[in-house]
């Protein structure tokens, strides 16, 4: 069977590509640690060694509290855009990293900061883009550097603990201006339906898209950035019939070697949102693997957004919230103050947070469980009854809020017991009818990765997004 030759087409170019050539620079190789200073806070200890050609910073932290960092003077002039990258691997709990970037006189000190870093065991790259160094500390308004004097590397207590983490391979890299680059892309792809050019997927017109032909077989849409540029991520619009069920998002600097930067193995159709943090590439590829009913692919769009739009968790669940009706995502995320109250067993450290919408996070920084009705055959979230928080008897601390409309009811309380250090937190949900007609209700406890407290109010944490890692029954 003869193939048929990949259809490539130009998008609406407004701008002429042009070439630009990356300065790489290496800071630090970790041959010797020459210059290299480490500190610590009170009762923190740390030491700072060669390993294997790389810098290896074994750190012990106190019961409470605690950094350590290490320190070297740099001489960097920073261009228009640029990034800095390392290689990091580590032994250790999950704790907070902080790259800094520190000026002339160390008026002013920039972060890059991890929060909650899980080490990883094999050597990871880790890249520092200027559109994520926010200000530290110091004078300068929130402004970006232009020069750098010295940078520092910092660990702060997560989970605290000790452990050893190695550093190596410390580089500067001048990348091209930041730029419009939205409808200057080139599109191909590997077939296409008459009518349906993949051209399409970038038009912003939701009723025109791409299709393939080939049936069941892989098909890929290709996007040409023309020069490498950073982005945070894709929104794809798939064909409401047609769609990927499994697919992989590659990135290349040349067109010719791939490297796998997002996988999906349930693909249910609709709209997809794509996590890519600090992503940079010159070309895009969308692989699709296998298909719905196994009569080819189609996507109606596809957005390319820019680093704000994966700058945080947070902020990625914030863009999607904004898609969804009120209430299928926490309130913080849709700019409304939620509300709560601490439980816990008296003198224990361990505290759960009771939301004034009923959601219950079990832990500091832990995941929550959120309830909804299915009555009437419609799901009902806090958003879409009247709550209303309470004591028990009115002064007791054992806290309450009440659901209700005119037909159900639902009371979520807490309370915990047992002694301090081994206490149980306790959960009940009693759902009541308030309506003189028989009906159906079923109560579902979702188990959620968000916590109760918003982003905004950090209480030396950082509130929002709280990864699942893993589920077991």
């Amino acid at each position: 069977m003869m193939r048929r030759p990949a259809l490539a087409f130009l998008v609406l170019v407004a701008v002429a590509a042009f070439a630009f050539a990356a300065e790489e620079r290496v800071l630090d190789d970790f041959d010797r640690l020459s210059g290299w200073k480490a500190s610590a806070s009170d009762d923190a200890a740390v030491t700072v060694s060669p390993d294997e050609g790389a810098m290896r910073i074994d750190f012990a932290f106190p019961p409470v509290g605690g950094y350590v960092t290490v320190h070297k003077e740099f001489a960097v002039e920073l261009p228009e855009n640029w990034a800095f990258t390392f290689r990091l691997r580590g032994e250790a709990p999950d704790n907070h990293l902080e790259f800094k970037l520190i000026d002339p006189g160390a008026k002013n000190v920039w972060r890059r900061t991890y929060r909650d870093l899980h080490f990883p065991r094999d050597w990871e790259e880790m890249t520092v883009q200027k559109a994520r160094v926010d200000l530290a500390w110091g004078k300068a308004s929130g402004g970006k550097p232009t020069r750098v004097a010295a940078l520092e590397i910092a660990i702060s207590t997560g989970s605290g603990g000790r452990g050893s983490v190695w550093i190596d391979d410390l580089r500067f890299e001048e990348r091209a201006p930041a730029s419009q680059y939205y409808r200057t892309l080139e599109v191909k792809a590997s077939s296409a339906l008459p009518g349906h050019d993949p051209a399409n997927v970038l038009d912003g017109d939701p009723t025109t898209g791409w299709k393939s032909g080939g049936g069941r077989r892989e098909q890929w849409v290709q996007i040409d950035l023309l020069r490498d540029q950073e982005y945070g991520g894709l929104i794809i619009d798939w064909d409401p019939e047609d769609y990927a069920t499994s697919y992989q998002l590659q990135t290349s600097e040349d067109g010719e070697e791939w490297a796998i930067a997002y996988l999906s193995t349930w693909g249910n159709g609709g709209r997809d949102y794509v996590y890519m943090p600090d992503a940079h590439s010159r070309y895009l590829r969308l692989l699709m693997q296998s298909s719905s009913r196994g009569e080819g692919y189609g996507i109606n769009g596809i957005q390319i957004e820019p680093f704000e739009f994966s700058r945080t968790p947070n902020d990625f669940f914030q863009a999607i919230a904004q898609d969804a009706p009120p209430g299928t995502f926490p309130k913080y995320f849709y700019g409304v103050q939620p509300y709560w109250t601490v439980v816990g067993a008296a003198g224990d450290d361990k505290e759960a947070l009771l939301s004034d919408d009923g959601v219950l996070e079990i832990e500091k920084e832990s995941f929550t469980i959120e309830p909804f009705l299915f009555a009437d055959a419609k799901l009902l979230g806090s958003s879409a009854v009247e709550t209303r928080p309470s004591l028990e008897g009115g002064r007791l601390p054992i806290p309450s809020v009440n659901w209700r409309n005119e037909k159900v009811g639902l009371t979520v309380t807490a309370f915990a017991a047992g002694e301090a250090g081994a206490s149980t937190l306790y959960a009940r949900y009693r759902v009541e009818s308030r309506s003189e007609v028989a009906q159906r209700v079923t109560l579902y406890l979702a188990v959620r990765p968000f916590q109760v407290v918003p982003p905004w109010q950090s209480l030396n944490m950082a509130g929002g997004v709280s990864p699942i890692s893993e589920l077991s029954s």
